[in-house]
């Protein structure tokens, strides 16, 4: 998976959002905010993260600051700040 580096990430957007696991466990991890992501997925998360992946899915080409072919899957979050009647 490609690393890419904000250099200005100190004053960027966080958010932080919890994920499932298949064992109902949660992980939470602050995420930045690109609201010009122009990808077939909703977030772009590190190798590490693998263990939070419900199924696999086609790699797909990403573009902008993070392209080329990308992993998939499928997870399973919430975002704390959000009231549930939100949803």
């Amino acid at each position: 998976m490609a690393t890419t580096i904000w250099p200005s990430a100190e004053d960027a957007e966080l958010i932080e959002v919890e994920f499932i696991d298949l064992n109902g466990g949660s992980h939470s991890l602050k995420l930045l905010i690109d609201s010009g992501f122009a990808g077939e997925s909703s977030f772009v998360l590190g190798e590490d993260a693998v263990g939070l992946a419900l199924a696999e899915y086609d790699p797909a080409e990403a573009v902008g600051a993070l392209q080329g072919q990308q992993n998939r899957a499928w997870v399973r979050c919430r975002v704390p700040a959000l009231p549930s009647s939100a949803l």
